[in-house]
């Protein structure tokens, strides 16, 4: 546009001088239209140099509030790797009676009192436990109870339980996987129902002697356990306590012992068992005990209760001791090698279904008087009474 302007003043100066014939007026009329277009071309580029520099001007400006947020983007990015750094080395923090600290993989919380899910809430420590993978857990002295659920359904793999805790709640450790081992003190009086219920990686484990009960299901279901230390101080094992414990192929069970619970030991790995002389209860207490081959019932017991020894499937002779008087229903119902058994004259009612699905051929009976269940024997089997 400029060179065409120019162009144009310079053909209009030709043309004033080639025109010089029509008078001065026209020609210093031709001259001042070139020099005002010369002017106006002038301010143009004038115009044009300094919205260059206006907009160079401006890219600068925004460069620098680009590299400023750069930088504070940067500077926050430091601050958070520092407080991830922090999280994961060393942490202190607590409210109310319990405090902890957290530091490479290790919970450390002292306190005192109910160490429940409130507490732990409370005092942040759930959210370490929820979630670190493979954590270990130190409780130190001053806690006196471990609460129902406490550490249910968590990756703990070890824990440290001081002396003076009493009491561990109901599924105070429910379903914890990774849990190997467990060292409980001996003021501990009170095991609670499902406490270790699922706990499939726990290996062993010692009841101290100021329990005098085992929960129902306080073992239920820990596939890996393989040897239950009983102190002589219980008195009752409560139902399933160690039910679907198919790793565990003995245990002692103390005199002074007076209830074994339903499904106590149903489909445990037992091989041989002791009943003392002190139960006066097992109902359905080892059915499903497919490993047993050898029982031992005490000269004592009074009843073989209904379903006890049901589907024992290895056991391929029992003595019934002088003393037992009633032999329930489905006692022995399903022990498929069952072919020799021997009954006591103290022997007054068999129930139901006692020996279905045995492959007896021959049973004596001494008392001439006892009540026999028409189904307790399968036809074919010669009873002599």
């Amino acid at each position: 546009m400029m060179k065409k302007k120019l162009f144009i003043a310079v053909w209009l100066m030709s043309s004033a001088l080639a025109l010089g014939a029509c008078g001065n007026k026209e020609t210093q009329t031709a001259q001042d239209a070139a020099e005002t277009m010369q002017t106006e071309t002038a301010a143009q580029e004038e115009d044009t140099d300094s919205d260059t520099e206006e907009s160079t001007a401006a890219e600068e400006t925004q460069a620098g509030e680009t590299e400023e947020s750069a930088a504070v983007e940067e500077t926050q990015t430091e601050e958070t790797e520092e407080s991830t750094v922090v999280e994961e080395t060393k942490t202190e923090k607590g409210s109310g009676e319990f405090t902890y600290t957290y530091e490479s993989g290790v919970l450390t919380i002292s306190g005192s009192g109910v160490l429940d899910n409130e507490a732990l809430e409370n005092c942040g420590a759930k959210d370490v436990i929820w979630k670190v993978g493979d954590l270990q857990v130190v409780l130190e002295e001053g806690i006196t109870e471990i609460g129902d659920e406490a550490f249910s359904s968590t990756s703990l793999m070890d824990i440290t339980i001081p002396e003076g805790v009493t009491k561990i709640g109901e599924k105070a450790f429910f379903n914890c996987p990774n849990l190997t081992s467990i060292t409980l003190p001996e003021s501990l009086t009170e095991l609670g129902e499902g406490a270790f219920h699922s706990c499939t990686g726990l290996t062993d484990v010692t009841i101290p002697n100021g329990v005098t009960e085992i929960s129902e299901s306080a073992f239920c279901s820990c596939i890996s356990l393989t040897d239950a230390t009983i102190p002589d101080g219980i008195t009752k094992i409560g139902g399933e306590a160690f039910y679907h414990c198919p790793n565990l192929t003995g245990i002692t069970l103390p005199e002074g012992l007076i209830e074994i619970g339903e499904c106590a030991f149903q489909s445990s790995g037992l091989t041989s068992i002791t009943i003392p002389s002190s139960v006066s209860k097992m109902d359905n207490a080892f059915n499903g005990c497919a490993s047993l081959t050898s029982i031992t019932i005490s000269e004592g017991i009074t009843e073989i209760g209904t379903l006890t020894f049901m589907q024992c499937k290895g056991l391929t002779s029992v003595t019934i001791p002088d003393g037992v008087t009633k032999i329930a229903d489905s006692a022995f119902n399903g022990c498929y090698n069952l072919t020799s058994v021997t009954i006591p004259e103290s022997v007054t009612e068999i129930g139901a279904s006692a020996f279905a699905w045995c492959p007896l051929t021959e049973v004596t009976i001494p008392n001439a008087s006892a009540i026999v269940d028409k189904t307790a024997f399968d036809n074919g089997v010669t009873v002599n009474q």
